[in-house]
């Protein structure tokens, strides 16, 4: 029996205070969403986001520079690859002179592996970034095309909620009361003095 009873007078103050947090988070809520400016808010995340954009365009441009650099120095290194191999088989070249010639055509190998491994790895950067960008500009486009649909709801909301404050506030009542009033002041001279009504 007690640790029923128990339960149950932790139970009432616990509901209570979880309904006052309820509320108050709901209040709190409502007075933040009043006071926020969702459309500066909105428009500061976007020039944010295009920030970020302009940066990761940026480092893809860099890597495609240097991704061009590297295959100019393969293309490069290839053709005195082929030089130094042409000049070892020379006819007329001692041996000494064709020996070096062909370790310049071995280091002219190596360096050009490098430089393509090297380039591969480039590939993958760029390959990623170049993905990012695409995100990024989604993104972004998702957000302006976003942004453009709340600011026309916004502004058909306020116009909806003018046009119903216009038509149930006192400036209209206060003009069909004045205009009964002119009518039944009219008809009542219309009245008076036999006028015809010529409408």
């Amino acid at each position: 029996r007690f640790p029923r009873l128990l339960q149950k007078l932790t139970e009432k103050p616990m509901r209570f205070i979880n309904r006052i947090s309820t509320s108050i988070t709901a209040c709190l809520d409502r007075a933040v969403g009043s006071i926020e400016n969702h459309d500066a808010i909105g428009e500061a995340s976007i020039r944010q986001i295009r920030g970020k954009a302009g940066e990761v365009k940026a480092r893809h441009k860099r890597v495609l520079s240097d991704a061009a650099r590297m295959e100019e120095k393969i293309k490069e290194l290839d053709k005195q690859a082929a030089l130094w191999a042409e000049r070892a088989i020379h006819g007329d070249t001692e041996e000494s002179l064709a020996l070096e010639c062909v370790q310049r055509r071995k280091n002219c190998l190596e360096q050009r592996a490098q430089l393509k491994d090297s380039r591969e790895q480039l590939r993958a950067v760029e390959a990623r970034l170049q993905d990012n960008v695409e995100r990024i500009e989604k993104r972004l486009r998702d957000l302006q095309n976003q942004r453009s649909v709340m600011r026309s709801r916004q502004a058909a909301a306020e116009a909806c909620k003018t046009s119903e404050t216009l038509y149930q506030g006192c400036a209209i009542a206060d003009i069909d009361e004045t205009l009964e009033r002119w009518d039944a002041q009219i008809m009542g001279a219309e009245i008076t003095y036999a006028v015809a009504n010529p409408v």
